[in-house]
């Protein structure tokens, strides 16, 4: 898998029950975040339209391990997959570094993001409906319970900073 070219694999193990993929980050980004000097945030994916891949903001405030229904399947590196039986990788929109991407991880106990992942790697794509956040208001009557709940709080936004 590269850095340039979108690259899937696909197959099957005993931890997905099934056909599964994974994508490298030019593939989950529809073509938008290409080599090796990137280091923009992803505005466009491979989800359904009202669909994205989730911030590392939401990954952090959403570790409810039941309600996300995380599975296994590791993921794929140079014609290899690693770690099968005990982690879970998911892609996010957020770069860390003009090589790196910030993921959502599954250890078995928790999700969390991630910071050490390539984006030549193959991950799964988990889509997030696309919430609205308190910069998209035109008017504060348009504010619902919805949009404050997805809203960063300023300490969130300066953890991650």
């Amino acid at each position: 898998m590269g850095y340039t070219n979108s690259c899937i694999h696909s197959g099957s193990n005993a931890y997905t029950s099934g056909d599964t993929a994974w994508y490298n980050y030019a593939l989950a980004t529809a073509g938008t975040i290409t080599g090796i000097d990137n280091i923009d945030t992803a505005n466009e994916t491979i989800c359904p339209k009202g669909w994205t891949m989730p911030t590392r903001i939401q990954v952090n405030a959403n570790t409810n391990v039941a309600a996300s229904s995380p599975v296994f399947g590791g993921h794929y590196n140079d014609g290899t997959l690693y770690r099968e039986s005990d982690r879970g990788y998911w892609w996010t929109t957020d770069s860390f570094s003009n090589v790196y991407r910030h993921s959502m991880n599954y250890d078995g106990s928790r999700l969390y993001s991630d910071t050490s992942n390539a984006r030549f790697k193959g991950f799964y794509i988990r889509c997030v409906s696309e919430e609205k956040t308190v910069t998209d208001l035109t008017y504060m009557q348009d504010m619902t319970p919805s949009i404050a709940n997805w809203t960063p709080t300023l300490a969130d936004a300066e953890a991650f900073i």
